[in-house]
């Protein structure tokens, strides 16, 4: 819905704000690169094998690369370091912070869930600093 019409419901807002709906990944030391993911998985159990779907990832915001690709749509551009990049199983793909340097706190991504849940273990897969 946001996608389409750049606004969510009054249902949707009020799902994504009951406890327990809403699991995010922050960095807690300033980082002065862009912060990269390739995946983040996410799962119910401390063994990692009850792995969540994640259909609203959400984040403080993801790069816009219009410089490195000439003639490239806006609207094109924006899907390559979105942040259902991180959540599409696909190590090619991922999302890249907005900001360049980065406060500690100030980058963000994680999913909201429709139904009350806790995530009990995670699984990053992310570039070293300088890559």
């Amino acid at each position: 819905d946001f996608e389409d019409t750049g606004f969510i419901t009054r249902e949707q807002f009020q799902v994504m704000a009951l406890p327990n709906h809403a699991f995010r990944l922050a960095n807690l030391e300033p980082e002065e690169q862009r912060i990269h993911i390739y995946e983040l998985h996410l799962y119910s159990d401390e063994a990692c094998s009850k792995r969540l779907a994640c259909d609203l990832p959400m984040t403080s915001g993801y790069f816009v690369n219009f410089t490195g690709s000439p003639g490239l749509a806006p609207q094109e551009a924006e899907v390559e370091f979105e942040p259902r990049a991180a959540f599409d199983g696909k190590l090619q793909t991922r999302w890249v912070s907005a900001c360049k340097p980065c406060k500690a706190g100030q980058a963000f991504i994680g999913c909201k869930f429709d139904t009350a849940l806790q995530v009990r273990c995670v699984q990053i897969y992310q570039t070293a600093p300088g890559d």
